[in-house]
């Protein structure tokens, strides 16, 4: 009956509204809601209501096109794209140089499901990623890639990169140049304790990563931006690469009251990497915060 009462008032409020309106000679348009839309080509797909291009086939890179980029479906614009994600029909091989450049709004990738076996040169692959933040690299395979030039080079936003699933053992040499080029919040460069390259003519690695702090302690020094400081950092031989140990996670665990009863809850919180002041917090395996201390 209460409920009755309200939705008659509204409507009369509603129509009164309406009729003074029209009484002042205002032109009322009727709003129309955008509906969510798909578009996609042979190999990726956008949402966009998510904003999110999902790569669903054998990824097409451009070459004729500049120095390279994905062709997305018709009427997408990549400055409309804020997430990239993968299905497991998802393959990028051979030439992805410049795959993703300038996609100035993207602030998470997952390239997790994608099959890179075949990828076989990744330069500037990433570049201008400007508001690029989270990211997936879980069983990345670039064992085959020879070429890194520019990977990650201005992308300004990153925090972090754990690069632990990355082989860089068939990269030539030369071939890392401007890698962390502009990376200017870039603090911490995960590897693995096994990482190994073989290059001595590199330039410019981590130039204006001005950032960087090696697992060590070694601070960013831009006189030391070449492939010499591409290396973990410890007691031997300085650099900007931390080793990642894995740690054991805490959990917090606790109940909160509802009206239904009780909600059951649990927080992990990791520290990323040993050695380091960096905690990620996680609820139901998704990351929801970092903590540093100081």
């Amino acid at each position: 009956m209460k409920d009755s009462k309200i939705m008659s008032v509204m409507k009369r409020v509603s129509l009164a509204v309406f009729g003074a309106a029209l009484a002042l000679g205002v032109v009322i348009t009727p709003q129309t809601i955008a509906k969510a839309e798909t578009k996609s080509n042979n190999y990726c797909s956008y949402d966009t209501d998510s904003q999110t291009l999902t790569l669903t086939g054998t990824v097409i890179n451009d070459l004729g096109t500049n120095y390279g980029g994905i062709i997305l479906p018709d009427g997408v614009d990549k400055t409309a794209i804020k997430h990239i994600d993968c299905e497991k029909t998802a393959v990028l091989k051979g030439d992805c140089s410049y795959l993703f450049e300038d996609f100035s709004n993207v602030t998470s990738i997952s390239l997790k499901n994608a099959d890179t076996t075949g990828l076989t040169k990744m330069n500037y692959m990433f570049y201008k990623c400007t508001s690029w933040e989270k990211y997936e690299f879980n069983d990345i395979n670039t064992s085959g890639v020879t070429e890194m030039r520019g990977l990650f080079s201005y992308c300004s936003n990153l925090k972090d990169l754990d690069l632990t699933m990355f082989d860089f053992s068939c990269v030539s040499s030369g071939n890392f140049s401007n890698m962390f080029e502009n990376c200017s919040q870039l603090k911490t460069i995960f590897v693995s304790s096994d990482m190994s390259i073989n290059d001595s003519a590199s330039r410019n690695v981590f130039s204006s990563a001005n950032s960087l702090i090696g697992g060590y302690g070694t601070l960013y020094n831009p006189g030391n931006v070449d492939i010499s400081y591409f290396c973990i950092d410890n007691s031997d031989h300085p650099g900007y690469l931390t080793e990642y140990k894995s740690s054991v996670a805490s959990s917090i665990y606790g109940q909160v009251k509802t009206d239904g009863g009780r909600f059951i809850f649990s927080i992990i919180v990791e520290q990323k990497g040993a050695g380091t002041n960096t905690y990620v917090i996680s609820y139901d395996d998704d990351e929801i915060g970092r903590v540093e201390l100081k």
